[in-house]
Parts: C-alpha cells; structure tokens; sequence
C-alpha cells in the first residue's frame, strides 16, 4: 500500500487530474491516503480558482482597452471634423 502511496504522489500533475489512491482500510496508512487526496482535492481547487481569476482579469483588460481605442478614435474623428 506504501508504494502505491508513493507512485502517486511521486507521479501526480495537477493540470491533468489521475484518479486518487483508493484509502484501503482503517490504519496509519488509510489516513494517509485520506489526507494525500484530501490536499489533491484543495490544490486543484485553488488551481480552478486561480485560473478564473486571471480569464476574469484578462477580460477586464480587453474590455478597458477596447474602451480606451473607442474613446481615443471618437476623439480624434471629433477633432478633424
């Protein structure tokens, strides 16, 4: 059970989730692999949420720059007519 603990912490990519270990039991050993998928579970949490807030930023950048281009040619048209 250890080396399987071990292959899967050793072998785990967060940008592309694997199934978890399966907790076999009720020892030392279960509650290690409870609290391995546990933190697994969190960390690809905080990667979706990280990965939303830079699209949500990078949006809002779009739009403030579109913005910007819109008003500087409206400006500008305004000035030669």
């Amino acid at each position: 059970p250890l080396q399987r603990v071990t292959r899967a912490m050793t072998t785990t990519d967060l940008l592309r989730p694997s199934p978890r270990p399966e907790v076999a039991g009720h020892g030392e050993i279960a509650a290690l692999i409870e609290t391995f998928n546990t933190m697994l579970d969190r960390l690809e949490a905080e990667r979706a949420t990280s990965s939303a807030r830079a699209l949500s930023a990078q949006e809002a950048e779009r739009r403030r720059v579109a913005q910007e281009l819109h008003d500087e040619v409206g400006q500008t048209l305004t000035a030669v007519l």
